[in-house]
């Protein structure tokens, strides 16, 4: 079975119980990656995604309406092969 590893960052500040309206943050690409790995035969391929972006919903006060939204553009793959990107 092939894995597949998804490493995601995101630095999300001011975590320490705010009371009151729901928090919006935005991942900030300028300092976030979205890469993985993937064996094929005896290789391990690395690659990222370049174009992605997301935000984090935290109500503080009704943690089950938290929410987050993350969204990858499949097209912006980089494997540092071209013909297996368009692939």
């Amino acid at each position: 079975m092939k894995k597949m590893h998804v490493i995601v960052a995101a630095l999300i500040l001011g975590l320490a119980g705010t009371a009151g309206a729901a928090t919006n943050y935005t991942i900030d690409a300028a300092h976030s990656d979205v890469a993985f790995k993937v064996r094929h035969l005896i290789a391990t391929v690395p690659g990222r995604f370049a174009e992605f972006d997301g935000t984090i919903t935290a109500d503080w006060d009704d943690p089950d309406a938290s929410s987050v939204k993350f969204v990858i553009k499949a097209a912006s793959i980089d494997t540092r092969n071209e013909d297996r990107d368009k692939h």
